[in-house]
């Protein structure tokens, strides 16, 4: 298991947290439940660490290092880097006239992300992590990404997978990758179209690149809640998970020219769902009952 510490975005726990605590420690989080909030945040309620806040930083390094004991896990480190929105630290500085010191303000990102890492270290007893994972974005890109994210332990995890533009670039610069398969529930939003078990099971990005397999280290399938609970999520997660965790596992050939998924693919996870019923998952069907019992009949 990979724990995700998010940051820098999507931090406005910090602000209900500051809340609790001495107001000597400043405001942790800045554009809090701003609005209109796409203009501050990925989605509401906004609210963005404070990179000026040296009291960030000293807590992160404390959260760290409680979750790196707590986990017993110092190999691999996801600090997130997600949605971060550089509008809303703009309107930060200009309240703070500090706002002169920055040109690009991919620059604060990066030296946000600096001392993160620093904290980091310091949290694991000044001892490098392998493998520190950041999701990919603008910081990811040329000319910033070697500036700021050091390519002997830092993973870039790519947002859009195999149709990621800066997926090339990263490998080529000699970065390692972390893949993403994403679907979600239907409807308009970020990551729609809805992908079926079928996309996600032909998904091989390694193949359709040619890239070094040596730097990419794995993948996610992510699965967004924004339109799931609690009475709908089994249905969604299975039985695409275990379509993505065959490909990356095991990676089965496929007819490369027509990317047709074989009977026995189907038996198999439809096989795997019935046993995942059986055990109180609410795991939707990949195909009819009928199918699996009649062999050759359907495909």
């Amino acid at each position: 298991m990979v724990h995700q510490f998010f940051t820098q975005g999507t931090a406005y726990v910090w602000f209900m947290a500051n809340l609790r605590v001495s107001e000597r420690l400043g405001d942790l989080a800045v554009c809090v439940n701003e609005r209109p909030w796409s203009l501050y945040c990925g989605e509401p309620p906004c609210g963005q660490l404070n990179p000026e806040n040296p009291h960030v930083y000293n807590i992160l390094e404390k959260l760290y290092k409680d979750l790196i004991e707590l986990s017993s896990e110092n190999e691999i480190f996801h600090i997130g880097g997600d949605e971060v929105n550089l509008e809303c630290w703009a309107q930060h500085l200009q309240k703070t006239n500090t706002l002169y010191n920055y040109t690009d303000l991919h620059d604060l990102w990066g030296e946000f992300t600096t001392k993160a890492l620093h904290k980091l270290h310091l949290a694991n007893g000044g001892k490098q992590i392998p493998y520190v994972v950041v999701w990919s974005s603008k910081l990811s890109k040329r000319p910033y990404i070697t500036k700021y994210l050091n390519k002997t332990n830092v993973v870039v995890q790519s947002w859009g997978a195999s149709q990621w533009p800066d997926t090339p670039d990263l490998i080529s610069d000699g970065y390692k990758n972390g893949r993403k398969k994403k679907w979600r529930e239907t409807g308009d939003a970020a990551c729609d179209p809805y992908r079926p078990w079928q996309t996600v099971y032909n998904h091989r990005p390694w193949q359709q690149f040619h890239l070094n397999k040596k730097q990419i280290l794995g993948g996610e399938a992510c699965l967004w809640s924004e339109q799931l609970d609690e009475g709908s999520l089994d249905a969604r997660l299975w039985p695409r998970s275990a379509a993505f965790a065959e490909r990356m596992w095991s990676d089965p050939q496929l007819d490369m020219t027509t990317y047709n998924i074989q009977e026995d693919v189907y038996t198999r996870l439809s096989t795997h769902r019935d046993r995942l019923v059986s055990r109180g998952l609410s795991a939707e069907a990949l195909w009819p009952a009928w199918c699996t019992q009649n062999p050759g009949m359907c495909l």
